[in-house]
C-alpha cells in the first residue's frame, strides 16, 4: 500500500517567467519556498526576501510565511504567483510640536520625514521599498551615484537616528564616516553627506509654535560684522519685501564692494507663515547658517539664523519677543 504523498506538483509564475513547474515538499513553509525561488532566480534581490511573497492565483492575500504548504491546504497542480509583497504599513511619525525634515542643500528641496523607516536613496521596481522612500535622489545632481537603499532614518519619540544601509557607498554625519548598519543620533542642524558625490542634506526641525509666533511678531536684522555698518546695529523689518544690497535698498551697505547693488530679498510667506530669504543673483552669493542659497530660491527663516552677504558682511535674523 502506497504511503502518503510527500511532494506537491505545482505551477509557479515568477514575474514574467510564467508556467514554471515545481516539485516541492508539503512540509516546506511559504517563507522557505520564497527563499528557494530567490536562489533559483539570482537576478532578484537576495538581501530582502521579506519584499517578496507567494500568492495562490486569484487571491489577494499572500500565503502566510510561517505555515507549511500542507497547512495552507495547497493541492497538487495548484498555481502559485511569486511577486512583490504588498507594501508594508509604515509607522507614522509621532504627533508633536515639531516637524522634522531634510533640506537638500544644492536643490533647496524639502523632504518631510512622516514615517519610519524613512529611506534615503532611489526608487526601484519594489513597491514596498518605494513606499518608504522619503528622500528620493533619482533626479538630483549626482543622484545616480546614490544607492537605492543608501540610508534610513528611524525615531523614538522626538529622538531621530540615521542608519547607513550600504557597505560600499559611504554616508557621512558632519564629515565623520558612519559604518554600515551602525546607528547615530541626529540633531537639528546636522549635515549628512551621501556617496562619492557628497550630496548634502541638512536635518531640520520646524517648530509649529514658532510658525504661529512669526505671524504676529516683528522681525529685525542685527549686524554681526560688516565693513559698511557698525556691529550691533539693529534694523527693524517694518515691511516686506525688504531688500539688502549696496544701493537704494532697505538695508544699504554702500561701502561693501563685495555685495551687489541688489543682493538679497527678505520676504514673508503668508501661506507657510514664515519669513524667507532669497539670493537675487548677488555677487559672491548669500548663505544662511553657512549653507549657500541657490539664486531666486527662497529659504525659510525662523529666527536666530546668521546670514552671510558676500565675503565680509554677516547679519543675524531675529524675531522680536
Amino acid at each position: 500500500m502506497a504511503g502518503p504523498v510527500e511532494y506537491l506538483e505545482l505551477i509557479v509564475d515568477v514575474f514574467d517567467n510564467t508556467g514554471q513547474r515545481a516539485r516541492v515538499k508539503k512540509t516546506l513553509t511559504a517563507g522557505e519556498m520564497v527563499g528557494e525561488v530567490l536562489r533559483e532566480f539570482d537576478d532578484l534581490d537576495q538581501k530582502t526576501p521579506e519584499a517578496y511573497a507567494l500568492f495562490l492565483r486569484g487571491e489577494e492575500k499572500p500565503l502566510e510565511r510561517g505555515l507549511t504548504l500542507e497547512q495552507l491546504n495547497i493541492q497538487d497542480h495548484d498555481e502559485l504567483v511569486f511577486k512583490h509583497a504588498m507594501p508594508s504599513e509604515r509607522q507614522s511619525s509621532a504627533a508633536g510640536s515639531k516637524q522634522y525634515y531634510f533640506l537638500e542643500v544644492l536643490t533647496r528641496t524639502r523632504h518631510d520625514i512622516c514615517w519610519q523607516p524613512a529611506i534615503i536613496g532611489r526608487p526601484d521596481n519594489n513597491p514596498s521599498h518605494n513606499q518608504l522612500l522619503v528622500v528620493n535622489l533619482l533626479n538630483s545632481p549626482g543622484g545616480m551615484s546614490i544607492s537605492r537603499r543608501h540610508a534610513q532614518v528611524t525615531f523614538e519619540g522626538e529622538q531621530y537616528f540615521i542608519e547607513p544601509l550600504s557597505a560600499t557607498n559611504p554616508t557621512f554625519l558632519n564629515d565623520a564616516a558612519l559604518p554600515a548598519q551602525s546607528r547615530a543620533r541626529l540633531k537639528p542642524g546636522d549635515h549628512i553627506f551621501l556617496g562619492s558625490t557628497r550630496i548634502e542634506l541638512v536635518f531640520t526641525a520646524e517648530d509649529s509654535q514658532k510658525v504661529a509666533v512669526v505671524r504676529r511678531l516683528a522681525a529685525r536684522l542685527v549686524v554681526v560684522i560688516s565693513p559698511a555698518l557698525e556691529a550691533g546695529s539693529v534694523y527693524p523689518i517694518a515691511r516686506t519685501p525688504f531688500t539688502l544690497g549696496r544701493k537704494d535698498c532697505d538695508l544699504t551697505l554702500a561701502s561693501d564692494m563685495g555685495i551687489s547693488r541688489r543682493h538679497a530679498v527678505l520676504d514673508y510667506d503668508e501661506k507657510a507663515l514664515t519669513y524667507t530669504l532669497a539670493d537675487v543673483g548677488g555677487l559672491n552669493g548669500t548663505q544662511v547658517n553657512s549653507v549657500p542659497l541657490q539664486p531666486n530660491q527662497p529659504a525659510p527663516l525662523w529666527g536666530g539664523e546668521e546670514i552671510q552677504l558676500g565675503p565680509e558682511t554677516k547679519v543675524r535674523f531675529e524675531i522680536e519677543a
